[in-house]
């Protein structure tokens, strides 16, 4: 008995160890779902002890090896929790292809996530390595121990995988689906994820990390040749998208359209609520409020995201390019670098185009997929520093465009992509008396509101500032200026949800304020159909426009993606994207 003592509480206490980081992280991240704490805690014995097999049985060895194991996983579940209180969702194995992304804004926003309980993960793996320190060389199991251990990790795996088919099929029954028990197993294996938290409450973490591990296979070897097949199915696809497009601008507005500058603001986070709202008496967005209430401006303000996995990276995608992005991964990041897209510069047909970040081009492959776009010139935060410490991340953004615009040919398009509302809504760059301190006057507002109002205020005091120089520089009256988010954010507890994002195109001709729910890829075909152009082949994007009455169709909407996903794959436009 002696002998195998320390080898016991070892295995003990890795398992316990990993239900403990399993269950903190999942009570943060909305992956423990159950019909009991009990049905959880089995599922998740079942994977620990599963796990906890090959380390138990491998003598000393096998215990340092589960430790660094136990380390491993610890500090991948408190960046799992980190990104959860951004995205709303789990980071999947694919995220891992994201090193490039590793920048100062990252550093800013994690610091801005912390929470002083997210040490506890790393107690186990501290206690789990006092113990093997402590332990030493002592005696490993026994082969009949080993075969014992074996045996028994692999029976709770399977009681904790039934469990978790019994709550599945539980819950199916309440919506009037029943299923035999192996079915109702394949299924919740089999399903594609549709959110990768969900799909570990369904799952558990080992099943989930084989899924991820196929999707990230499927991420790897997403690039294929484009077969005769392919080439039909989204030719046809082309052709049809005028269908779902029924309503037209009139000629007089798209003739006086072609020849404008196009201005497209892609504001992080911005949330359409936050449009005509007011702290103390005063609106946070009296820039943003008198452009929707101008004449020629068509806005909407109740616009569904529409990003996944890429982030704001798939935000930069749908409004360039009007494709829907890949379930699972970022589409910049897996083709960014190495693809034709139907993007706006080759689409607008302006005499020049120009990209300026408010960071510094780092994250989402966007230096490389921006060039995959076709803009001509790419400017970063690093090209205006002395701005960014005058005037903070997006003035000296807005500043840095407009002193570029006298000497480009006209008719340019100019894209613009801001970083001052991004999480944790603390741009430090910005100077204090630029900052509107009377959002503090509300006692009301929690922290993360109160910040945010601030960013959100803030940016729109830039863009009146923005906008008056179009107006010095005599380009007001012949330049669109669309202001879009990029995704929308949860401000509360700081995870992307289903808030509504904004729409608004200035000067375009059109006076509208949509009243249904849109689609966050119908911006590009509304511009495109605005100025009377097309894409490479034909391409108006992959949704109705905002003119059209009604939104695409779930059908439609099926085929869309499957549609975007073939374009992304193949490169279909290679060779064939229309000269400038």
């Amino acid at each position: 008995m002696r002998k195998w003592r320390g080898e016991v509480v070892w295995c003990w206490l890795f398992v316990a160890g990993l239900i403990f980081v399993w269950w903190l992280s999942g009570e943060q991240t909305l992956s423990l779902s159950a019909r009991t704490a009990v049905a959880k805690f089995l599922r998740l014995l079942g994977d620990a002890a599963l796990l906890s097999m090959p380390f138990a049985i491998a003598g000393r060895r096998g215990r340092v090896w589960g430790t660094i194991f136990l380390w491993v996983v610890a500090l991948w579940e408190i960046g799992s929790v980190w990104y959860f209180r951004f995205w709303g969702d789990l980071p999947g194995l694919s995220s891992l292809l994201l090193g490039r992304n590793l920048n100062v804004e990252l550093l800013r926003s994690t610091l801005g996530l912390w929470q002083w309980r997210d040490v506890l993960f790393l107690l186990p793996p501290v206690v789990l390595t006092l113990c093997v320190a402590r332990v030493g060389d002592r005696t490993a199991f026994t082969r009949r121990e080993k075969w014992g251990y074996a045996i028994a990790s692999v029976v709770l795996f399977a009681g904790g995988q039934g469990v978790a088919t019994h709550v599945f099929r539980s819950n199916q029954r309440l919506l009037g689906k029943d299923t035999s028990f192996l079915t109702a197993t394949a299924e919740r294996i089999e399903v594609a994820p549709f959110a990768l938290n969900r799909d570990r409450a369904l799952n558990g973490p080992v099943v989930g990390f084989f899924k991820q591990a196929k999707l990230t296979a499927d991420v790897l070897g997403l690039r294929r040749d484009l077969t005769e097949s392919d080439r039909r199915e989204v030719e046809a696809f082309i052709t049809s998208v005028p269908s779902w497009q029924q309503v037209k601008p009139a000629d007089s507005i798209v003739e006086a359209n072609s020849r404008k500058n196009v201005v497209l603001l892609l504001v992080e986070s911005l949330n359409s609520g936050v449009v005509g709202r007011k702290v103390g008496g005063r609106e946070v967005t009296p820039t943003l409020n008198a452009l929707i209430g101008r004449e020629g401006t068509l806005s909407a303000l109740d616009v569904l995201t529409q990003v996944g996995a890429g982030g704001s990276g798939d935000g930069q995608l749908i409004a360039n390019t009007g494709l829907f992005p890949i379930n699972g991964f970022s589409a910049a990041m897996a083709v960014g670098s190495r693809n034709t897209f139907p993007s706006l510069c080759r689409s607008l047909g302006r005499e020049t185009d120009v990209v300026v970040f408010a960071d510094d081009m780092s994250a989402w492959n966007e230096h490389d997929t921006f060039q995959s776009y076709g803009f001509d010139s790419l400017y970063s935060r690093n090209d205006f520093p002395l701005l960014i410490e005058a005037e903070g991340g997006d003035g000296a953004l807005l500043t840095f465009g407009a002193s570029l615009m006298p000497s480009l040919p006209r008719p340019f398009f100019m894209e613009l992509l801001t970083v001052s509302m991004h999480v944790p809504f603390r741009d430090r760059t910005i100077p204090e008396e630029r900052i509107p301190s009377w959002i503090d006057t509300d006692a009301s507002l929690s922290r993360p509101e109160a910040d945010y109002l601030k960013m959100t205020a803030y940016f729109d005091a830039e863009l009146n500032r923005f906008l008056n120089r179009l107006d010095s520089l005599g380009l007001a009256d012949n330049t669109i200026v669309a202001i879009v988010s990029d995704h929308s954010q949860d401000v509360v507890s700081a995870g992307r949800e289903e808030e509504p994002m904004a729409i608004i195109i200035a000067n375009c001709g059109v006076s509208k304020r949509v009243g249904r729910r849109v689609a966050q890829t119908e911006f590009f075909p509304t511009l495109l159909a605005l100025t009377g152009t097309t894409g490479p082949q034909g391409w108006r994007g992959a949704a109705p426009t905002l003119l059209d009455e009604a939104p695409l169709s779930d059908s439609a909407d099926s085929v869309a993606r499957t549609v975007s996903h073939t374009i992304l794959s193949t490169d279909f436009f290679a060779g064939v994207a229309s000269e400038k």
